[in-house]
């Protein structure tokens, strides 16, 4: 027994050991698209010996042109070199086979198809032989793949797993390798490659590249939605705020303007799901108050604040800085953590007593100032057990009365 290590040399080795009684006696082989390749026959042909066998498309030595063309359907090609021919034939799928004992001939078959009734079709010599000598291993084989190995379970790669394949190809990795790794079969791998130019375009017009997208389905209205992303796009450039009933609203005017008609489409919670993911739009909570500010006063302040600086010979210790902030001091979370028996969560009124105060620190981070808090009243309930801790200023009408902790 010699194993097969996934090594090309190894699979020659074997095949010229297991033909070696066969050899000078001008014997024709039948060989499966695993099996043969150029190097292969070239081999099998000094020793007087023929081959007619299916090809797999990545196999070195095949002509490049013939390998990277397409073909319409019953359109062949045929490439020679020497005693070997080349043939490349598309019925339901492209077929590459190599022989040693063919020509470019064909044959002229009927073939009759359900619900279509008998049509004729031009078919390759090489490979009609080869459809009636191969004895039935081809279908021996595909009835014991079933028997010898479990199905391998159906997996759908999403588009950014499919850049990584395109990668992995572009860096020379072989289509087992690939295949292994992602859990698909090597035609899947070989799919891709050629799908390799509509992926790397799709993924160029989208604004934040693949995301978790399977396919390059497009919608139902790609005009629509086209000029509808194009406006939310807009929107969010501006920072204004965009929400699903915006977008809803919007799309139906665009329908409109587009086909003149209010009929055919209602823009409705299950579309807006599906455009939603389509374009990868998601929800944010809108935070901070960085749009209001005057961005134009920033880099001036910035100069006269670093003069102030040298002018002075300030330390980082000596530079100060404070601001305003809101502290809602009695206001729970809510969302809670429940346990599997809750069938809901209860809640109480939100408590939303609110207190104004401004911290103060250095530069440096090594000396932070006493907070200072802005209260509605002299009393403040509980916050005086923890007066201590701050500055309280009472707001009066005409000013501040400073209350020292």
């Amino acid at each position: 027994m010699v194993p097969y290590v996934g090594d090309s040399k190894t699979i020659q080795r074997i095949i010229m050991e297991l033909c070696e009684p066969y050899f000078e006696k001008r014997h024709t082989i039948y060989m499966d698209r695993f099996f043969t390749s150029p190097i292969t026959v070239d081999l099998l042909w000094l020793r007087e010996t023929g081959v007619v066998g299916m090809v797999m498309a990545n196999r070195r030595g095949l002509p490049e042109e013939q390998r990277q063309q397409s073909l319409e359907v019953n359109e062949m090609t045929f490439c020679h070199r020497g005693n070997l021919t080349a043939c490349k034939w598309k019925d339901k799928r492209e077929v590459l086979m190599l022989t040693t004992k063919h020509a470019a001939t064909w044959t002229e078959e009927t073939a009759k198809r359900k619900g279509v009734g008998a049509t004729k079709k031009l078919k390759p010599d090489c490979i009609v032989d080869y459809n009636h000598n191969k004895m039935g291993v081809d279908l021996n084989d595909q009835a014991l793949a079933n028997i010898m190995a479990p199905p391998r379970k159906h997996s759908t790669l999403t588009i950014k797993d499919k850049l990584r394949i395109i990668e992995m190809l572009d860096k020379g990795d072989s289509y087992p390798v690939i295949a292994r790794k992602f859990g698909v079969g090597r035609s899947n791998v070989g799919d891709i490659k050629k799908n390799k130019d509509k992926l790397l375009k799709f993924v160029s017009l989208t604004e934040r590249g693949p995301g978790v997208r399977k396919t390059l389905k497009k919608s139902e209205n790609p005009v629509l939605e086209d000029a509808l992303f194009t406006w939310f796009l807009q929107q969010r450039r501006l920072h204004v705020p965009v929400n699903g009933d915006m977008i809803c609203e919007k799309a139906r005017i665009f329908h409109r303007q587009i086909t003149n008609s209010n009929i055919g489409f209602n823009a409705s919670r299950g579309w807006l799901d599906k455009f939603k993911n389509r374009h990868g739009i998601r929800r944010l909570k809108m935070a901070g108050e960085k749009l209001s500010n005057d961005e134009g006063a920033i880099g001036p302040f910035q100069l006269e604040l670093q003069k102030v600086i040298r002018e002075k010979k300030l330390t980082v210790e000596q530079v100060y800085n404070a601001d305003e902030s809101g502290l809602y001091w009695r206001l729970l979370p809510d969302h809670t953590l429940a346990s599997g028996n809750e069938q809901s969560a209860s809640g109480r009124k939100m408590m939303k007593m609110r207190v104004t105060f401004m911290p103060c620190a250095n530069a440096a981070g090594t000396h932070k100032l006493q907070l200072l808090v802005v209260g509605k009243s002299k009393t403040h309930g509980h916050l005086n057990q923890h007066v201590f801790l701050f500055v309280i200023v009472h707001k009066k009408c005409l000013g501040y009365e400073r209350l020292v902790s």
